[in-house]
């Protein structure tokens, strides 16, 4: 028998292997998460998360090509007392759209979905459309790799993700409301 942990948290994590001080768990990191040939000029960004504190810091998941000029993000952040989801498309051929709503509590659970394409940027909230803007999209972008930040390394998503996908196609509303059902 070896290896036990005791967990004060909700959930369990895995082993962080000590001697004889404390050691603090590093960040979790995604590594090889994709190329350009992954992630299409339309499709969905998906992720089950929730912050770690209902505060003003900033916390993006992105589909980017390293810059902030061309990303497609779901921000979470609170202000004046008020929590917000956000998606954000920004295609750096001067293309953009967003889509916010306010929510609960941000250390809850949520499954997000932020469809891009067919003429529309589309925010799905636990099986709900909540909101439609349009969008016109550019097929030039090169978007090439998924990020727990803004795209530059700032907007660190400090939060717990169950999961995160990306599709490099449009889903249907049905599709999408099934995704993001609880």
């Amino acid at each position: 028998f070896w290896g036990g942990q005791c967990e004060l948290g909700s959930f369990e994590t895995s082993v962080i292997p000590t001697t004889t001080s404390a050691v603090t768990r590093s960040a979790e990191t995604a590594i090889g998460a994709g190329d350009a040939t992954t992630f299409g000029s339309e499709g969905v960004l998906f992720a089950e998360i929730s912050a770690l504190a209902n505060d003003a810091t900033l916390r993006a998941i992105a589909i980017t090509d390293g810059t902030v000029s061309n990303i497609i993000t779901i921000r979470y952040w609170a202000t004046a007392g008020a929590a917000i989801i956000q998606g954000l498309y920004v295609d750096g051929a001067g293309g953009s759209a967003s889509t916010s709503i306010f929510f609960p509590n941000l250390t809850n659970f949520a499954k997000i979905a932020l469809s891009y394409g067919q003429g529309a940027l589309k925010l799905y909230v636990n099986g709900t459309l909540e909101q439609s803007v349009a969008l016109v999209v550019n097929d030039a972008i090169n978007w090439n790799t998924l990020q727990f930040n803004i795209g530059n390394g700032s907007q660190v998503f400090y939060g717990n993700a169950k999961q995160v996908q990306s599709f490099n196609e449009v889903l249907t509303d049905a599709e999408l409301i099934a995704l993001t059902t609880i």
